[in-house]
């Protein structure tokens, strides 16, 4: 590092010479970063507009530091400048060091990383300010390692929205009242929260007014059980309770089942979500009118789920639609650990723009439904290719479950449920339910396109495991970080994601980047969870064993360590296919945004959201290593994992890097969070 920085001072320095020479203003040139903004307290303050140039090398990280007002926009772009370079990324963090920053929702192009599908020079990203203070984005390869140096030229711009923003939280929430209008303003990278008291049996009635423009908002309405959650919008799906229709009027109608405040949330409409949009903005008014019980109650009993219509396994049942905004109810016993399928037929379509759909609620009232990897067009409702909507699960609680049918007024319809038996350990999806695994056991199981199996394993810090499976399936490793109740991910979120093997016919070694629990997920390949495959079932086989505790430094308690400790987001060529694969997933078109832009987060989550890279090889000095140390790093860049048992504390702390490393290339750079049914 010392060779890098004489050699960009001495760069420097001759640029100011010659600029003063020809007697061009200071002004003139742009901001230049200096190569000391290797961590978060040495960041290079930059202007809001103002482009900072920098320079990627081997092992390196930039940090830079902009000023932002709580409320506004924030929309960075990252170019880079040299021909022929390394790909580069960004991150973005907030004034308390947490990372940020919402995705499009095509999930294809260079949403903050310039290696992506869509391939390019720029990448961009950005969030809402949710509070005032300096705000830092990390500049760093793409990759694990960079082989040649890479300039680049980073942007920060922000922007105002609306009064009521932030209010991406239900903690956040704007409060608006029964026959109320607001007016807003929403962004690519904004999600507007709105909070509503409803007493048990009143009807909200929602109205939007979108202007007309390439980017539209959608409105949906989540639950009480939302009011202490952090909503990512592609993680919303056990929380909804109502949106509007996909493609019709911008207005729906519900029935609050329970006494509490209900949070009206307005994103970007699925298919307007895109990376050319992203910094866009259009403007919105939503209505709201709130009535007493419904007034429909005594022609329609089934319209509400204390009403629910009981039906048998097996058995098909066979309805209408009367009204615009009606809805019918039905209550079916399940047993934990089965698995359930729901079939709904529109059986005297005409027009096939006309459409029935369902959602299935546990009891808790919680909305489940997995979907397939393909994102079929007809899962959970009908479309103008089918009149047939399906939609399955596993049953994570004993007891009375739910299903919600609506549509078009005058839709006739049937509905089937069935079950199916899966294995021993079902369910274990969460990770307080997941399966526990010891070293030297193997486990036998059966999976579907619905079913996800989570094994949990104990590790030390510096312990090796060899995954060995048979079957086919895809395996996904989380570390203790991983939230519970885990979002339902087709994938493990890269935040806490580990290693992966895309087919699951061999072995699979990690080695363990901190002590505690790891959960193993087996899901089903992405080629095989398709329409066609969704419900078939496969059994596999998966044996662990834990090789013996590396010689590892205790973690520091300096937070920018912390960050540094992080699992790295970039992986070998093994977890490169992975990342064409998860980009190369099925757009998710027009047909049920709430659940769409689930399936394409986010990379959510999470959530929804992009994983820690890790900073530890690029960070391997501070500003508290003394000159001994400096030299240290500069010599032993090659070779610090060879030294002996008699080195000091530097060599240790090299040795601590190393660690990290090989864990590094373990992790993966996907940036979705998911493949799991939802519906914004």
């Amino acid at each position: 590092m010392i060779g890098k920085r004489i050699s960009v001072g001495l760069l420097a320095a001759l640029l100011v010479v010659s600029a003063i020479g020809a007697g061009l203003p200071s002004s003139v040139l742009a901001v230049s970063s200096s190569d000391d903004n290797d961590s978060r307290a040495t960041a290079t303050a930059i202007d809001v507009g103002t482009a900072a140039n920098g320079t990627i090398e081997q092992s390196d990280v930039d940090w830079h530091a902009v000023e932002v007002e709580s409320g506004k926009s924030i929309f960075a772009t990252l170019t880079i400048t040299t021909e022929n370079a390394e790909n580069l990324r960004f991150d973005l963090f907030n004034s308390d060091g947490e990372k940020i920053g919402e995705y499009p929702n095509d999930m294809l192009g260079p949403a903050y990383s310039t290696k992506r599908l869509v391939a390019g020079d720029s990448a961009f990203g950005g969030d809402v300010a949710e509070q005032s203070g300096t705000y830092y984005v990390r500049v760093q390869a793409a990759g694990e390692t960079i082989s040649e140096p890479t300039d680049y030229e980073l942007t920060v711009e922000t922007d105002e929205l609306d009064g009521n923003d932030p209010n991406e939280q239900p903690n956040t929430a704007t409060q608006i009242e029964a026959d109320e209008t607001i007016a807003g303003v929403l962004s690519g990278s904004d999600r507007d929260t709105y909070a509503v008291d409803l007493e048990k049996g009143e009807t909200i009635t929602v109205s939007a007014d979108y202007e007309d423009s390439d980017f539209l908002p959608y409105t949906y309405l989540v639950g009480p059980n939302a009011s202490d959650a952090t909503l990512d919008p592609y993680h919303d799906r056990e929380y909804s309770v109502a949106r509007e229709q996909a493609g019709g009027e911008h207005k729906f109608t519900y029935t609050a089942t329970t006494t509490g405040t209900h949070f009206l949330r307005v994103n970007p409409y699925g298919d307007s979500s895109t990376i050319g949009s992203f910094n866009e903005k259009a403007s919105y008014e939503i209505s709201v009118d709130v009535s007493g019980e419904d007034d429909d109650s005594a022609s329609d009993g089934d319209n509400s789920r204390t009403n629910a219509t009981e039906i048998a396994i097996g058995e098909t049942t066979n309805s209408a639609l009367d009204s615009e905004n009606d809805s019918d109810w039905y209550a079916v016993d399940l047993d934990e650990g089965q698995g359930f399928t729901a079939e709904v037929v529109h059986t005297n379509r005409e027009d096939p723009s006309t459409e029935v759909s369902f959602d299935v609620y546990d009891p808790s009232d919680n909305r489940i439904g997995e979907a397939p990897f393909d994102r079929p067009i007809n899962a959970y409702r009908t479309s103008p290719a089918s009149n047939i909507a399906y939609g399955a699960d596993v049953v994570e609680q004993d007891g009375t479950h739910y299903i919600r049918v609506e549509g078009d007024e005058g839709a006739d319809y049937s509905l089937t449920v069935e079950t199916d038996e899966l294995d021993q350990y079902d369910p274990n999806e969460q990770p307080e339910s997941a399966t526990h695994i010891e070293s030297g056991e193997t486990v036998a199981g059966t999976l579907t396109g619905y079913d996800r199996d989570l094994y949990a394993l104990d590790l030390e810090q510096g312990q090796t495991v060899n995954v060995t499976g048979s079957g086919g399936q895809s395996l996904w490793v989380a570390n203790s970080s991983v939230p519970s109740p885990m979002p339902e991910d087709y994938y493990i979120s890269d935040s806490y994601a580990v290693a992966n093997d895309d087919v699951m016919d061999g072995t699979l070694s990690f080695t363990a980047n901190q002590t505690g629990m790891y959960y193993l997920k087996v899901v089903t390949p992405v080629e095989m969870s398709t329409a066609g495959s969704f419900f078939e079932s496969s059994p596999y086989e998966m044996s662990v064993d834990v090789a013996g505790q590396n010689n590892s430094s205790p973690p520091t308690d300096d937070p920018d360590d912390e960050e540094r400790n992080e699992t790295p987001n970039d992986t070998d060529d093994s977890n490169e296919n992975k990342n064409e694969n998860e980009l190369n997933k099925p757009s998710s078109g027009a047909d049920d945004p709430e659940r769409i832009e689930e399936s394409n987060g986010m990379v959510s989550d999470e959530s929804n959201q992009l994983d820690e890279t890790d900073e530890d090889s690029s960070d391997n000095t501070d500003d508290t290593d003394d000159s001994t140390s400096d030299e240290s790093d500069e010599t032993d860049e090659d070779s610090s994992d060879s030294t002996d048992d008699t080195e000091d504390e530097t060599s240790d702390e090299s040795d601590q890097s190393d660690d990290a490393d090989e864990t590094s290339d373990q992790s993966d750079e996907t940036d979705e969070d998911s493949s799991d049914l939802s519906d914004c």
